[in-house]
């Protein structure tokens, strides 16, 4: 609730006050009454709803959140629509941060749509500022020239497991960045459409990109990198897979660079968009530890398939994004196959797209990559889901045996659970199940 009128006039009495909490649209109608009425540091929630508003944060700093951005289904819910007259046609950018807002300045858990710039920035326009965005969706928005879902301008944004899909821009469709360092970390960016830079278009500065996927976005007819365009500056990516993304034949289907800036690092990706998947004319970047599906490079990769458990999904289209599965699968040439140090330099992140521990190693897999005291990082945006070795194999990390497997054994006895019943008479717990499991523990993993 908003304070009553003698604690906010206390509230500007004093040096320090309280963040806020203002709850939409039970405190106010609006987000952008929220907006308006809130102070620095205070929290807008909004409930689950459509909201056809254009929104301004002004030069506050402010968080703007769902109810549970963690839930799906809540981010689903809570839409922030840019289309205020339900007729299809988005009147203006759904939301401006232009106001020289921090990373303390939060938006998180929502659904972003709908946008339609004259010139940049059709769901998100960032200028001059840098929050933080994370876990939201923003799709079906158009930013004319720049930017379709986001416009970064002069931004040191961190973006983090948002789902940016179906935007279409000029040049950026999914991410638009110019002289900006932002960082963006476990986001999928899919069927986007744009002349160049369909995922993610950069210019003038030096984003990071990590543990993320760009697939299915097209630049067809225009002049390439379906996945990433790099104009001018660098960019610095680790942990990502783009592929089945389109392009001109030459024009470098996931990636593209008409940059000669040697300020180009890329490392530990699948860029899997045969036959023409990279173009780099000037031979500026510097490709480590990668699959890569043919192009023009200088670098020393692998050409070889990256073997995806299934890159077209049930359906056999690999068009169609949802049900494309772009894990690797067993014998992948990009499991324990990267560079860990290389990667750990880029991201403190230990995670992956799927929110599952990096650096696990695969004990069927013969290390070829660099590691670091944890293990061997694997190709790509999803670590190989390494499965238990035995039945002493109860806890994480999978695939080995330690004191942690004693433990989840011992309370998984204790609670009469049914991974613990390791022996007969199955359904009764007793010292013949603590034998069995000291039997497999000390075995080890085959």
């Amino acid at each position: 609730m908003r304070p009553t009128l003698p604690l906010a006039l206390a509230c500007l009495l004093t040096p320090i006050c309280v963040a806020d909490f203002i709850y939409v649209p039970s405190d106010v109608s609006t987000i952008q009454g929220a907006i308006d009425a809130a102070s620095d540091g205070d929290e807008i929630v909004i409930a689950p709803g459509l909201y056809r508003e254009l929104l301004d944060l002004g030069a506050k700093q402010l968080t703007l959140r769902s109810t549970n951005p963690a839930d799906a289904s809540v981010v689903a819910a809570t839409i922030i629509s840019a289309d205020l007259n339900d007729d299809g046609i988005g009147e203006g950018t759904a939301l401006r941060c232009v106001g020289a807002q921090g990373p303390e300045t939060l938006i998180d858990g929502l659904t972003i749509r709908d946008g339609r710039a004259s010139l940049v920035g059709g769901g998100l326009l960032v200028s001059d500022s840098s929050p933080t965005i994370r876990r939201c969706v923003l799709e079906h928005n158009d930013g004319a020239e720049y930017g379709g879902a986001i416009a970064l301008l002069n931004s040191g944004a961190h973006i983090e497991r948002c789902m940016i899909r179906d935007n279409a821009a000029t040049r950026g469709a999914g991410v638009y960045a110019t002289e900006s360092l932002a960082t963006i970390d476990a986001c999928t960016i899919v069927s986007n459409t744009a002349v160049a830079g369909a995922g993610l278009y950069t210019s003038l500065g030096s984003p990071t990109i990590t543990n993320s996927r760009l697939t299915g976005n097209s630049t067809l007819g225009g002049f390439g990198g379906g996945g990433i365009f790099v104009a001018s500056g660098g960019i610095h990516a680790s942990g990502c897979t783009l592929a089945d993304n389109a392009a001109p034949f030459l024009a470098g289907a996931d990636l593209h660079l008409f940059t000669n800036d040697p300020g180009v690092q890329i490392v530990n990706c699948v860029l899997w968009s045969p036959p023409f998947a990279v173009a780099d004319a000037s031979h500026v970047a510097s490709l480590s530890a990668s699959i890569v599906g043919g192009g023009n490079f200088a670098a020393d990769v692998q050409l070889s398939d990256p073997h995806f458990v299934d890159a077209d999904g049930a359906d056999n289209d690999p068009t169609t994004q949802d049900d494309n599965d772009y894990h690797l699968a067993p014998g992948s040439p990009g499991i324990d196959a990267g560079d860990s140090p290389a990667h750990a330099a880029l991201t403190a992140s230990t995670l992956d797209l799927d929110g599952s521990p990096r650096f696990v190693d695969d004990p069927a897999t013969p290390d070829t990559g660099v590691p670091l005291a944890s293990g061997v990082i694997d190709i790509g945006a999803y670590e190989f889901a390494v499965g238990a070795c035995s039945v002493a194999d109860l806890a994480d990390p999978l695939g080995q045996l330690d004191f942690s497997d004693v433990v989840a054994f011992l309370v998984a006895f204790a609670s009469l659970d049914p991974s613990a019943d390791l022996a007969a008479p199955i359904g009764q717990w007793d010292f013949s199940d603590v034998v069995a499991f000291l039997v497999a523990f000390d075995a080890g993993c085959p």
